[in-house]
């Protein structure tokens, strides 16, 4: 799916994960990341407050650009 550099841990890996989707889909809900990774969202909840206070992410606050499907 997207290059990686040798990642150390799974977390390194899934924290590479979460950028690259949102560098490439832009502004992503939690529950959107979920969807295209399969990763739980709990795990995505504190890998996102992690890639927030380190600066590598930014809260974009609420978007109607939704790329969920219909329910």
């Amino acid at each position: 799916m997207y290059r990686i550099k040798h990642c150390k841990t799974q977390r390194e890996r899934d924290l590479h994960v979460i950028e690259g989707l949102v560098r490439r889909f832009g502004s992503l809900s939690q529950i959107e990341i979920h969807e295209l990774t399969d990763l739980q969202r709990s795990a995505i909840s504190g890998l996102v407050r992690d890639l927030l206070k380190q600066g590598r992410l930014a809260e974009a606050g609420r978007s109607d650009n939704s790329m969920a499907l219909p329910q």
